[in-house]
């Protein structure tokens, strides 16, 4: 059979429904979904070799906020499995390969990771001698936007910390706070789509939040059953103060973000 020098990759999460479109099913968590048979799971081959080490996977904790962070770390982790990637990859050229994972998020999640780094090997090795041809301008702009985004995943948790937030809890009031429709205002609903996290961890963190003193419930004015959520005075004073200190680095950020684009 003749190998493609594109790679046909997908990434499905393991819960969803086979199908026939799906190609060769590969699983890469470490550990077997919870609550799945094998039979209903359908999985072609258990990659348990390429899913983030424990240590990896504890420290991310599926928080959006760490997902730069854990794209790095993992890639480093992945250099070691060159040749199992290799594998992967010429498998991909051949036909299709699905990437099944477990995690609710479906944009911040090791598939999403391992699936761009089989894409750039086949990118790279199809151009004449294997290597592609890169600016480096552009390379160098790239790099300083990561290197200036990592110091700001940092940074914002520092200042956080400082602040008596949590991660977390800072990203939960900053949400609630800038609200998309300006209404300094969100549901349960609106934070679990912004922030990206299965809604009972949301309702988890609201509910801690609210025990902290940092944010209210109100019940709407059109429908009862809805309950929108507010910063308390506490909360409001704590923002302010992280957002403030975080000033220098947002701008810097945003100066990287242009050079990059």
């Amino acid at each position: 059979m003749a190998v493609s020098a594109k790679v046909d990759i997908r990434i499905k999460r393991v819960y969803d429904a086979p199908s026939p479109g799906d190609g060769q099913r590969v699983l890469i968590d470490r550990l077997w979904p919870r609550g799945l048979s094998r039979e209903r799971a359908a999985v072609d081959e258990w990659a348990r070799e390429l899913a983030p080490s424990v240590e990896l996977r504890r420290w991310f904790g599926h928080d959006p906020g760490r997902f730069a962070e854990f794209r790095e770390r993992y890639r480093a982790e992945l250099s070691a499995q060159s040749k199992r990637l290799a594998e992967l990859r010429t498998g991909a050229q051949r036909g299709r390969v699905t990437l099944l994972f477990s995690a609710k998020d479906r944009e911040h999640n090791d598939a999403v990771v391992l699936a761009e780094i089989l894409g750039e090997g086949a990118r790279a090795t199809s151009k004449a001698g294997g290597s592609p041809r890169l600016s480096a301008d552009s390379v160098r702009a790239t790099a300083s936007f990561r290197a200036a985004l990592r110091r700001f995943e940092r940074t914002s948790e520092q200042i956080a910390r400082k602040h008596d937030l949590t991660p977390q809890r800072y990203l939960l009031l900053l949400m609630i706070k800038g609200a998309a429709d300006g209404s300094q205002r969100s549901t349960v609903g609106e934070l679990t789509e912004r922030l990206q996290l299965a809604q009972h961890t949301v309702t988890e963190l609201v509910g801690r939040a609210e025990q902290a003193g940092l944010i209210r419930r109100e019940r709407g004015t059109q429908d009862a059953r809805v309950s929108y959520l507010q910063l308390t005075p506490e909360g409001e004073r704590r923002l302010a103060g992280a957002f403030t200190d975080h000033q220098a680095e947002r701008r810097a950020l945003l100066a990287a973000l242009k050079r990059a684009g």
